[in-house]
């Protein structure tokens, strides 16, 4: 059985704001193509060229899910490694600015809220992690707001 954790609010304040290891990738047209199949969505924008121009766009946009594909480093909690079993409880995004072919985008993730609970399971602790994706310009792109629920 794992030893319970008294999430003090000491330790709670001294982790929320960690985060994660920036993590860049390069947005490439034939990854956007091969997504786009993987989803099943046919959307022109998201394989021809003349298509995204004429939309306004500078090139092949990517599908907005398609960041998904783009991995965010969880911030680094050695103070709930005992806590071992891990629970996705979902999560929300935003889109500011259209992701296209030929983008560098970077995923930084922070801790944005840690609460304890006690659930029928046992202890449980509830952490909101903050996504932000930025391209090559400095522009926020997109902000996913995940819980993650590990007891």
């Amino acid at each position: 059985m794992d030893k319970p954790l008294k999430l003090t609010e000491e330790v709670r304040q001294s982790l929320i704001g960690r985060e994660g290891e920036a993590m860049s990738a390069s947005v490439e047209l034939g990854h956007i193509k091969r997504f786009g199949e993987a989803i099943g969505d046919g959307n022109p924008l998201w394989v021809s060229q003349e298509a995204a121009e004429n939309a306004g766009f500078k090139n092949v946009l990517a599908p907005p899910t398609f960041l998904r594909s783009i991995s965010a480093a969880v911030p680094s909690v050695p103070e709930l490694d005992h806590l071992s079993r891990v629970l996705d409880g979902g999560s929300e995004w935003h889109y500011f600015v259209p992701v296209c072919a030929g983008d560098q985008v970077t995923a930084v993730s922070r801790i944005a809220n840690l609460t304890q609970r006690t659930l029928s399971i046992g202890l449980a602790v509830f952490a909101t992690l903050e996504v932000t994706y930025a391209n090559q310009h400095g522009e926020i792109v997109a902000k996913q707001r995940s819980t993650i629920i590990r007891y």
